[in-house]
């Protein structure tokens, strides 16, 4: 078999890809190892950017995205620190002055079935499920691919495996530090006491630092309770993963009240996440890494999908340059990676500024104190003009000077 472009990996990156290739009218092959509905440790919160990522798409692609059983529009989340009362963080309409939701809150194993529902509806898509990847090789002006026994020749290759996958240039990239890799845990319960029921909420204590306990209502009554701990701090303070989740809550008095009567409705599983946090390899030799496998993962928010969602966009982009433009697969890879670094660097920036500092207990201690002192709603509203700035490490920057005029 013979196809234009090889997509390796059909979560949301891989996906949109494909939608966008086929509204392109470039054939292509879609490859995914497991088989719809699966699941995937993930906060199931789609914010502003992945909103409209999957609203360019079109094909009606939204409307039954707000159709799926667990969507739930959110309006804002209450953010506790060290056992303490909430501070409130509203969100604002994603058009101004409507009543659109900015975020909301879907399970990633109907969003996923769903995309890839959509995706192998378009006839320019080839696409199996169960069909692992297991190698590539360059051959000539293109790649052989090799999955499940057979092999497939391809000229462009772009690979949405996730962070764990083994292939492509990624997995050459030195690793050794761990506060560059995070985990999260996921369950989902019932039953859970909480009053406002479009708003999620956040717990930090400075044990799991940086990382906390979160938890999402979702629309079919349930709620996503995750956590995410980078990778250094678990291993440095000997944190079992496995009980992560049950001795968070039981610590804390407020989530004592939220768990009494609670249900726990599933397995409890962690997924590896890839954070955006150093420069990472995201093209060579002609292969395109994309979503988890380019580590595109915000470590403040510990929100991947909008990044994931752009990469996918703009590979397609890249795949159109090269096939229909006839530009250099170098060039395109350049013009790929550069675009997607200056698009992701408002999400990723001020993860990035601040990695360094979170492996220090007296930093996340400070951090703390400071977020704890924040009581007047123009701080509030200063913390939801950072939540949605192009640039949230520059506001906080001129809000800590205080010799800065015009202090936000």
């Amino acid at each position: 078999m013979n196809y234009p472009v090889v997509i390796v990996g059909a979560g949301p990156t891989g996906t949109l890809c494909s939608i966008h290739l086929s509204l392109k009218g470039i054939e292509h092959l879609l490859l995914e190892a497991s088989s719809f509905p699966r699941d995937k440790a993930c906060a199931d919160i789609l914010t502003s950017k992945a909103i409209r990522e999957i609203q360019a798409v079109g094909q009606g692609v939204w409307g039954k995205v707000t159709e799926l059983p667990s969507f739930r529009p959110i309006w804002g989340t209450k953010l506790s620190i060290e056992d303490q009362d909430f501070l409130d963080i509203p969100y604002r309409s994603l058009t101004p002055g409507g009543l659109e939701p900015s975020c909301v809150s879907v399970k990633r194993m109907e969003l996923d079935a769903l995309l890839w529902n959509q995706a192998i509806e378009l006839k320019e898509c080839k696409a199996f499920e169960n069909h692992r990847v297991t190698s590539y090789s360059r051959d000539g002006q293109g790649f052989s691919i090799r999955s499940q026994g057979e092999e497939v020749k391809s000229r462009c290759l772009v690979l949405a495996h996730g962070c764990q996958g083994s292939l492509g240039p990624a997995s050459k990239e030195d690793r050794s530090s761990d506060r560059h890799t995070a985990i999260g845990i996921r369950a989902y319960y019932r039953d859970i006491k909480i009053n406002d029921a479009d708003q999620c909420e956040l717990y930090l204590k400075r044990e799991t630092m940086p990382g906390g306990l979160y938890i999402a209502p979702l629309g079919d009554g349930s709620f996503n309770v995750n956590m995410v701990i980078r990778k250094d701090a678990y291993m440095r303070k000997k944190i079992n993963l496995t009980d992560l989740i049950k001795d968070f809550s039981a610590s804390n008095p407020i989530l004592r009240e939220r768990f009494q009567s609670a249900q726990l409705c599933s397995k409890v599983i962690g997924h590896p996440l890839s954070l955006g946090t150093m420069d990472r390899i995201r093209y060579e030799n002609g292969v395109f890494l994309a979503g988890d496998a380019g580590g595109l993962i915000d470590l403040i928010s510990a929100n991947g999908i909008p990044q994931a969602l752009l990469s996918g966009r703009l590979a397609a982009d890249a795949m159109e340059s090269i096939l229909i433009s006839q530009i250099p697969e170098d060039e395109a890879g350049s013009n790929y990676t550069n675009e997607l670094h200056v698009k992701t660097s408002s999400d990723l920036k001020l993860g990035r500024s601040l990695s360094p500092f979170m492996s220090y207990d007296w930093f996340n201690v400070v951090l703390l104190s400071s977020l704890r002192r924040i009581q007047n709603s123009d701080t509030t509203n200063f913390l939801q003009d950072v939540l949605y700035s192009e640039d949230p490490w520059k506001l906080i920057r001129k809000k800590a000077n205080p010799f800065a005029r015009n202090n936000v």
